[in-house]
């Protein structure tokens, strides 16, 4: 596919209020420096804007005056609560001096609904070429500016949120209970002068906390831009505007474009009072249980396997050998804090099973232990992000006995992985957190001739960017000539339910898939959560969460 930089690097530009920035911003900017298929050239700061952010802040109005308060104290609470802050200021002269790039101090004027940059910086501006801008919190947009590079200006919806404490950019979906937060990247150009969006991305929305909503959201966004702009270099324009948002209109999230008023504040603040009232009063007097349940099948419903005190059951993968079944688990103790690999061994004539055996601990949190057999040996991709691996173990005597064979990838933060053959190639599924991002969003794919070879990442990746239906579930399944994969629905609460989606295309250059079917947590009383599907030609396997109280 042609590249769209012509055989050298894309020239950006970018359009920012200060040069002191967000630490989210900075991201942004540093991986476009850093890349070697990128070459920033100029950045347009708003005049008298140049040293800092706090130069760009206005004052609250009388009516938001709360509003504007609570963001304050949110944000005073709960950042120490997260290992990095995305809205802790960073200066960018440094990195910009350092790769002497011009920095120009620009003054748009107004012109109606939008902005006019005057035409001697227009002309200094042309002078680069450029292929894309970037705006990030810049004045409303400026028309005469999708002319002055090739592909246009590229935005994100949120870019208000520079503006933190009378940013109204995740808030509503907290005050109307939407349990859906989206955020995207669109674009604005000669050739699509409406806006198109090129990547959208939804996470469950965090209703406790708007400066927790806004952090994980914010740090996960940094990462669209240089997406972007390698599938410009590498595949070019036209693989832009086949993705699947850019034929849709730009429509922002939430229909509220304002802050909340004082009197708006006090109804969410009497709500989140009650919520979080509610919270600590569930939390002290009700526990979460997880546990996996079976059915074999001549039966219609489930039969649970709960955990002893102090430990839960979860994640359970089954395979048959030599005639008999032998069901992988996570087991989760308490007083560890973290889980370890256990199994059981089934009786398919008469429904027993028996007591569970540990068979794989480490010094760190063990879960989701994917099964598999190639070449005669039975293999073993148990969760360890805890390590920031994926690690890949050999039954040496099985069930009970395990070697570390190899360590697939280092310095990751990867969950559930699930790995599948189809099409004479190996193709490995798991979410992927970027810095400061959720595990719950974005699922990426890899691909190998041998489950022991190298793996090289697919060009689509994330393939999937929904909490609703991104995290792996279980094994693939092949059904009627088509290859089912599951995965979480975790938008209402992590884990909540299991969707079944259609992988219609699955190759080294695309991927797709749809939903067709959901499990929902209803297969038993009490039940509020369930995550994981597996099942051979004598059982069916599921987990489950309840919850219990605790007096």
């Amino acid at each position: 596919m042609k590249s769209a930089a012509n055989n050298g690097r894309l020239k950006i530009g970018i359009m920012i209020e200060s040069l002191t920035v967000h630490n989210w911003v900075e991201k942004i900017i540093t991986d476009i420096v850093y890349s070697k298929h990128m070459e920033l050239c100029i950045v347009l700061v708003k005049e008298k804007s140049v040293k800092s952010i706090a130069s760009t802040k206005r004052k609250p109005t009388l009516s938001c005056l709360l509003y504007s308060a609570y963001c304050k104290l949110d944000y005073k609470l709960h950042r120490k609560r997260v290992p990095f802050d995305a809205f802790a200021p960073k200066s960018i002269e440094p990195l910009l001096k350092q790769v002497n790039v011009e920095i120009r101090s620009v003054s748009p004027n107004r012109g109606g609904e939008t902005s006019i940059i005057p035409d001697l910086d227009q002309i200094a501006i042309k002078q680069y070429k450029l292929d894309v801008i970037v705006k990030i919190g810049f004045p409303a947009m400026c028309r005469d500016m999708i002319h002055l590079a090739k592909y246009g200006v590229w935005s994100y919806e949120h870019d208000d949120i520079m503006d933190y404490y009378r940013s109204y950019s995740f808030f509503w979906e907290i005050y109307e209970k939407n349990v859906r937060t989206e955020t995207s990247l669109q674009i604005t150009s000669n050739r699509a002068n409406d806006g198109k969006v090129i990547y959208r991305s939804v996470s469950p929305t965090v209703f406790r906390s708007l400066f927790l909503n806004r952090n994980a959201t914010c740090w996960k966004a940094s990462e669209f831009v240089h997406r972007r702009l390698n599938d410009l270099y590498t595949r070019g324009w036209d693989y832009i505007t086949s993705l699947d948002t850019y034929n849709e209109s730009f429509q922002p999230a939430t229909k509220k474009v304002k802050m909340p008023s004082n009197l708006q504040m006090i109804k969410f603040l009497s709500s989140l009072t009650l919520y979080q009232i509610r919270l600590r009063i569930k939390l002290k007097i009700m526990k979460e249980q997880w546990f996996i349940a079976f059915k074999n099948k001549h039966q219609s419903k489930f039969e649970m396997i709960k955990p002893p005190a102090g430990r839960f059951y979860a994640d359970p993968f089954i395979l048959m050998k030599n005639g008999r079944n032998y069901v992988f688990f996570e087991d989760y103790i308490n007083s560890l804090g973290r889980g370890v690999i256990s199994y059981i061994e089934f009786e398919p004539e008469n429904n027993t099973y028996s007591e569970p055996k540990v068979v794989l601990e480490t010094p760190y949190h063990l879960s989701y232990p994917f099964l598999f057999e190639w070449q005669d040996q039975i293999y073993m991709i148990p969760e360890s992000s805890g390590n920031k691996t994926i690690e890949l173990y050999r039954a040496t005597q099985f069930p009970v006995e395990w070697t570390l064979e190899k360590v697939i990838m280092n310095n990751i933060k990867a969950v559930d992985t699930t790995i599948v053959e189809y099409n004479h190639k190996f193709w490995l599924f798991a979410n992927i957190a970027s810095k400061g991002a959720s595990t719950l969003d974005e699922l990426h794919l890899f691909y190998s001739d041998s489950p022991l070879g190298e793996w090289k990442p697919h060009p689509m990746n994330p393939i999937v960017s929904d909490a609703g239906n991104a995290r792996p579930a279980g094994n693939l399944l092949k059904k009627d000539g088509k290859l089912i994969r599951p995965s979480q629905n975790c938008l209402i609460n992590y884990g909540y339910s299991i969707i079944f989606n259609e992988v219609e295309i699955l190759n080294e250059h695309y991927y797709k898939e749809k939903p067709i079917s959901e499990i929902k947590p209803n297969w038993t009383e009490k039940l509020v959560a369930t995550h994981t599907y597996n099942l051979n030609e004598d059982f069916e396997l599921l987990d489950g969460k309840l919850l219990k109280f605790e007096w």
